[in-house]
Parts: C-alpha cells; sequence; structure tokens
C-alpha cells in the first residue's frame, strides 16, 4: 500500500505490501491509536508517539531534501484498484 500525504515529505509504505522481502522493522510509532484489543510484540520499541529519535531523523532527512515535497511523477498517475463491496 503506497499513501501520499500531499502536504507532508514522506511517505508511508506498509510491509504486508512488499512483494519482495521487506526490510527489518526499526520501531513502531502511534501505538496509542491501535484498535481496542490489538496486543504488540516486543520485538522492537513501541512508541505511543513519535520518539524524539524518529522526528530527529524525519526533520535531518527533510533538510537534506532542501525542506522541499518530492515530485511523485509516474507514482501520481496510479490509479487505485476498485475494490468490491462486501
Amino acid at each position: 500500500m503506497f499513501l501520499d500525504y500531499t502536504k507532508g515529505f514522506w511517505l508511508s509504505i506498509y510491509t504486508d505490501r512488499f512483494v519482495a522481502e521487506a526490510p527489518a522493522l526499526q520501531t513502531r510509532t502511534m501505538v496509542k491509536q491501535r484498535p481496542q484489543g490489538v496486543t504488540l510484540k516486543d520485538d522492537v520499541p513501541n512508541y505511543d508517539s513519535f520518539s524524539g529519535k524518529f522526528m530527529v531523523k524525519l526533520m535531518l532527512a527533510w533538510a537534506s531534501m532542501g525542506f522541499r515535497s518530492p515530485q511523485l511523477g509516474a507514482m501520481s498517475s496510479i490509479a487505485a484498484p476498485v475494490l468490491p463491496r462486501s
């Protein structure tokens, strides 16, 4: 799954959607917003919000991009599939 947050400078990519082997999970953020009853493993840090380390990495990445949002080019023309209603 590909999520384009138009006014942001990041892309959300969900590991279950990778065809090839996905990169190793490093951390989980915003776990406070998970559905009630969902339990998470302790294999990586689970943060209720964004950690300071995560925010620093995000800001450094954005600075290296010149504080601009990336142009998605071909990705922006991909149509979302129409899913059947259940």
